[in-house]
C-alpha cells in the first residue's frame, strides 16, 4: 500500500539536507517543468513523504519521488551509495556500509521489483552520473515517461 506520512520537524531538520544537489534539481524539474505538483517526495524538505508499505514484511520503502495520479516512482541513485556499475567493479567493498557492489546492485534490483509489485507503478532510476553529465538526456527520458503515463 501507498501511504503519505507527514514529516515531523525533527525529521526535516535531520533529513532536509540528505539529498544531493542533483536529486533536488530532478525533483524541481518533475514538479516545476513537468507539472507534477501533486507529488510526494522523501527528503527534499517538503512536508509530504512518499512511503510504500510491504504487508508481507511489515516494512516500508521510502522513495525519492512518487506521483500517484500517473503511477510513477522515481529513484535518484547516487553513484557512491549505489556503486554505479561504470565506476565500481562488482567485487568492490563499499567503504561505508561494507557491502559488495554486486550485493548493492542485487538489493536495488529487488527493491525496484518489489515497489512495482506493491504499487503497480512505473519505477524509474536516474543515476547521479547521468543527471550531472547530460541533464538534457535525463530530462528527456523523464519527460517521455511522464507523457506516456499521462496519456
Amino acid at each position: 500500500g501507498v501511504e503519505n506520512i507527514i514529516h515531523s520537524s525533527d525529521f526535516l531538520e535531520r533529513c532536509g539536507q540528505c539529498t544531493s544537489k542533483g536529486e533536488q534539481e530532478m525533483v524541481q524539474y518533475l514538479v516545476g517543468e513537468l507539472g507534477l505538483h501533486d507529488s510526494m517526495f522523501y527528503t527534499t524538505g517538503d512536508t509530504r513523504q512518499a512511503v510504500v508499505t510491504d504487508p508481507e514484511t511489515y516494512g516500508s520503502y521510502q522513495v525519492d519521488f512518487m506521483n500517484q495520479r500517473i503511477g510513477l516512482i522515481v529513484e535518484f541513485y547516487g553513484d557512491y551509495w549505489h556503486c554505479h556499475p561504470d565506476a565500481y567493479k562488482k567485487d568492490y567493498r563499499h567503504e561505508t556500509n561494507g557491502k559488495l557492489a554486486k550485493d548493492i546492485w542485487a538489493a536495488d534490483k529487488k527493491r525496484v521489483e518489489r515497489l512495482k509489485e506493491l504499487t503497480g507503478y512505473e519505477v524509474l532510476v536516474v543515476w547521479e552520473r547521468d543527471w550531472m553529465q547530460d541533464k538534457a538526456a535525463a530530462m528527456n527520458k523523464l519527460q517521455e515517461q511522464v507523457s506516456r503515463l499521462s496519456s
